[in-house]
């Protein structure tokens, strides 16, 4: 049986996904400054869609509405 590491079990859940877009952020950011809210969630949405095999949003503009409307 195949184990889900808990990064990726986060990811399941919007808010979890949202959650980790935010930490995955911060720490790209204090590596590079100039790291963009858009890469960081292409690097997440990827990997959403290795370990399911469909992104998790279709966008990050959809990413996006559904983020700031739940805020």
């Amino acid at each position: 049986m195949r184990t889900i590491d808990n990064e990726v079990y986060q990811m399941i859940t919007r808010k979890g996904f949202i959650a980790l877009f935010w930490a995955e952020l911060a720490e790209s950011r204090r590596n590079d400054p100039t790291v963009t809210y858009e890469q960081v969630f292409q690097k997440l949405n990827e990997r959403y869609l290795q370990e399911f095999g469909e992104p998790r949003y279709r966008s990050y503009e959809a990413f996006r509405k559904d983020r700031d409307k739940h805020r």
